[in-house]
């Protein structure tokens, strides 16, 4: 029970006026306000704007870290926290297979329940390899969630040399011993067998296309130079390619998953935090070289217009232009 002591009728604070820490102005509440502006994934309504936008609509001034607080609230609104989307990837995967038969995924847990690696190959991607060229590649991407890791993509070409994805993969690190460097030189000189298709310089093996010795090899012997072409090259070959399809999946209150799927707890992976502080800048591959940013305010090196504290120096081009003004006098006719 309370108990009213005094009362003051006048209210001495202005009405126009709300301090930053206004207790109401919560950044869920703020998030949830703002939500709407996320919907459609392409669109950017940065921490900056959030800061305008509450300002213009309740009349509230709110930090910069409390619109960036709210920014990730709309986002776990609308799509969900990332800790909460690995629960839904055993019912993910077992909803793709059964729409997608013949499709091969693998996802292996630590002992303690805890995400370590995923696996995942369409089925067309495994039916359309098989009227690809034999060359497979492997590279990684590094991922920048919450939970960090290491993205791998499987590659192969097809006869019109366009990329082809196989198979995905979702690990924590990347291993230098995975990846194999070939390394082939030719030689002006060839010496060509067209009736096992080869030549000294292997272009003819490698690319199972003729290569220019195989060409007169070819025009000597009075043969057709399609005829040694390998069957990746065909149209045929090319459109069996791509001949297999995709099915989107239905909506999530649709799925049906039996309960020893839905029962599987699929925890984050544990979080490594690196001491010391976070670099801004990507660390260059071998052989390549750094490029360094131009700032197109004050055309110096080394930083972007966004960063640049250098005074605006005046271009040479007015100094020039102000100096040639003068003043003519009347011309006088004689």
């Amino acid at each position: 029970m309370l108990d009213v002591t005094k009362f003051v009728k006048e209210y001495s604070c202005a009405v126009n006026y709300k301090r930053e820490g206004h207790r109401q102005t919560t950044n869920w509440v703020i998030g949830d306000c703002l939500k709407n502006r996320y919907i459609a994934p392409s669109r950017t309504f940065k921490p900056k704007d959030i800061v305008d936008d509450v300002r213009e609509r309740f009349g509230v001034q709110i930090a910069y870290k409390k619109a960036w607080r709210a920014r990730k609230a709309a986002h776990d609104t609308l799509r969900g926290t990332p800790k909460e989307s690995y629960t839904f990837l055993p019912s993910l995967l077992h909803v793709f297979v059964e729409c997608n038969l013949g499709t091969t995924t693998n996802l292996i847990l630590t002992q303690e329940g805890r995400f370590n690696y995923f696996f995942f190959a369409l089925a067309a991607s495994k039916e359309g390899y098989k009227f690809c060229r034999p060359i497979v590649c492997v590279d990684g991407a590094h991922l920048k969630g919450k939970y960090k890791g290491m993205m791998f993509t499987a590659v192969c070409k097809d006869g019109n040399n366009s990329i082809f994805p196989l198979a995905w993969g979702v690990g924590d690190v990347e291993n230098d011993s995975d990846t194999v460097y070939t390394v082939l030189d030719g030689d002006k000189n060839g010496v060509v067998d067209l009736q096992v298709r080869t030549c000294s310089c292997r272009r003819f093996q490698l690319e199972q296309l003729p290569c220019a010795h195989a060409m007169i090899a070819i025009r000597h012997s009075k043969r057709d130079v399609y005829d040694f072409c390998f069957k990746y090259y065909n149209s045929s070959t090319w459109k069996a390619t791509y001949a297999g399809v995709v099915y989107p999946l239905p909506h999530q209150g649709d799925w049906v998953v039996p309960n020893e799927v839905r029962d599987v707890k699929v925890l984050p992976p544990d979080i490594r935090s690196v001491s010391g502080r976070r670099k801004k800048s990507r660390t260059p591959s071998v052989g390549e070289n750094a490029q360094r940013h131009k700032c197109s305010r004050c055309r110096q090196l080394g930083h972007h217009r966004k960063t640049c504290q250098n005074p605006i120096p005046l271009h040479e081009s007015q100094h020039s232009s102000s100096s040639q003004l003068h003043f003519s006098g009347p011309s006088q006719n004689v």
